[in-house]
């Protein structure tokens, strides 16, 4: 019995990844002013999280 196959021939090599765009720096880094809005949202955001998670145990709790 003869093989008909031809034999495995390796992958053919990955193309290298282009190198990626250097990351841009923070814009306080810049000298611009930071977004206060933003970060008051999200202190505002995190703080009611809090408080609904001790509410939610408060009132499940006896």
């Amino acid at each position: 019995m003869s093989d008909d196959q031809l034999p495995a021939s390796p992958p053919p090599p990955k193309p290298t990844p282009p190198a990626r765009a250097p990351r841009q720096p923070p814009a306080w880094l810049e000298g611009r002013e930071i977004d206060k809005g933003a970060i008051l949202k999200m202190v505002l955001f995190v703080f009611v999280q809090i408080g609904a998670c001790w509410m939610w145990g408060y009132l499940t709790s006896g």
